[in-house]
């Protein structure tokens, strides 16, 4: 990670700051976890900026995150995120943006950039011409050049690639493990309720620790 012009070795679980910047070098890869529930893994010889992290004070479930792929390739699955939240991912040439959910994988070099999404919809919009975007729906892609301002939309052919499965199969993964912590939590809230019950709680306090099991689970 370089950080504030200084080169920090990561080994292990690391936290991350706005502008903080993720380098991968040959046979390395690297796995950035949002707050948000999102994942984003980066191949061999990539190079991302972290942007935003941000969380509304007043509703922490409303997040905003961007990055930006310099070089490289960048696999992201974004959780279902919620209303008012996006995420989103800037390349030389395009901007990838998400406001619910998705999992696509994003190149990018010599000038070029690639966005093939492989589950529900990216918005890909031309840094060119910004008036210009295209909505991409799981099975297609779409190409941009630096100098190009309309990308080309094609459907994926290759859906064998060893990188497209081994991230499709950690999603899967992924998924399950979010689901099982979400159930943890609701269950422990459970118990706190039926603690609650046995005493005098304010009708408020109740109804806040209810939104609070809603948003975890």
């Amino acid at each position: 990670v370089m950080r504030a012009s200084s080169f920090l070795e990561v080994t292990g679980m690391m936290p991350l700051e706005e502008g903080d910047k993720v380098v991968t070098e040959a046979d390395a890869t690297a796995t950035i976890h949002f707050f948000d529930d999102s994942v984003s893994r980066l191949a061999e010889k990539t190079k991302v900026q972290v942007k935003r992290l941000y969380t509304e004070p007043l509703r922490p479930v409303v997040t905003h995150v961007e990055m930006e792929l310099e070089e490289g390739r960048v696999w992201t699955r974004v959780v279902n995120i919620a209303d008012d939240s996006n995420f989103m991912i800037d390349t030389p040439s395009v901007r990838a943006g998400v406001q619910k959910k998705a999992a696509f994988d994003l190149q990018a070099s010599s000038g070029r950039t690639k966005v093939s999404v492989y589950d529900n919809v990216v918005k890909v919009t031309s840094k060119q011409n910004e008036k210009t975007s295209k909505a991409v729906i799981a099975g297609y892609e779409v190409a941009f050049s630096d100098d190009v301002q309309q990308g080309v939309l094609e459907k994926i052919e290759d859906t064998e690639e060893v990188w497209v499965a081994v991230n499709l199969t950690s999603d899967e993964t992924y998924k399950a493990e979010l689901i099982e912590g979400a159930e943890d939590i609701v269950e422990m809230e459970g118990d706190t309720f039926l603690l609650s019950s046995t005493l005098s709680v304010p009708d408020e306090d109740v109804k806040k620790a209810r939104k609070q099991v809603d948003e975890a689970y």
